[in-house]
Parts: structure tokens; C-alpha cells; sequence
């Protein structure tokens, strides 16, 4: 016989002999409605937790100022000597566009 089984055996046995009521199903009803109170009257949650929306608010706070507070870059003249004209600009090929991609040296004459 194992060890645990006569011991709860022994103890079933003098809990017999107290002749008192066996309390714990009185405890089991009590936990029991407890727990089911408990749960009618809990809440969800629904929203991520406060630490995480105030850390949110915060970055979005931090673009909003950085938005405002950075200017907007000017646009160039057109008579600045760093500006690209569209006629000085070559149409790409595809074997230039190939050979950029893989960096092979062609010598394409570009009109």
C-alpha cells in the first residue's frame, strides 16, 4: 500500500471519531461563491495599459514638435549652378540600368 494513501486513510479515520460536521464543503460553497461574485463583477479591460498609452502619447507629442519646430528645406533658384536642367539629364537604357544594378562597366555611348 503506498505511503500517502494510508496516510489519508488514518486521517479520514480520526476525523471520523471527532464527531464534528466536515467543515471544507461549508469553505468549498464560500470560495466558491466568492470567486463567482468576483468574476460577475470584474471588469475587462480592453485598452493596452497606461504606461504604454502615456508612452504613445509621448512620441507622438515629440513628432508633432519636431514638425513644427524644424524648418522646411527652401527650394533652389533655377539659376543656381548646382541645378539640373532636364535636357543636360541622359535617358537611362536598360543596359545602363543593368549595368548599374550589377556594376558592370559598359561603354555605352549616350547620345
Amino acid at each position: 500500500m503506498n505511503h500517502d494513501d494510508h496516510f489519508e486513510n488514518k486521517l479520514q479515520s480520526l476525523t471520523r471519531e471527532l464527531r464534528r460536521p466536515d467543515a471544507t464543503a461549508q469553505w468549498k460553497e464560500e470560495i466558491l461563491a466568492r470567486a463567482l461574485r468576483e468574476a460577475a463583477t470584474a471588469k475587462v479591460r480592453v485598452l493596452p495599459p497606461r504606461w504604454l498609452m502615456g508612452a504613445w502619447a509621448g512620441a507622438w507629442a515629440a513628432v508633432l514638435v519636431l514638425k513644427v519646430a524644424v524648418p522646411q528645406p527652401s527650394i533652389q533658384p533655377a539659376s543656381s549652378p548646382f541645378t539640373v536642367t532636364s535636357a543636360a539629364k541622359p535617358e537611362p537604357t536598360t543596359e545602363t540600368l543593368l549595368a548599374y544594378n550589377r556594376r558592370l562597366t559598359l561603354n555605352i555611348d549616350l547620345p
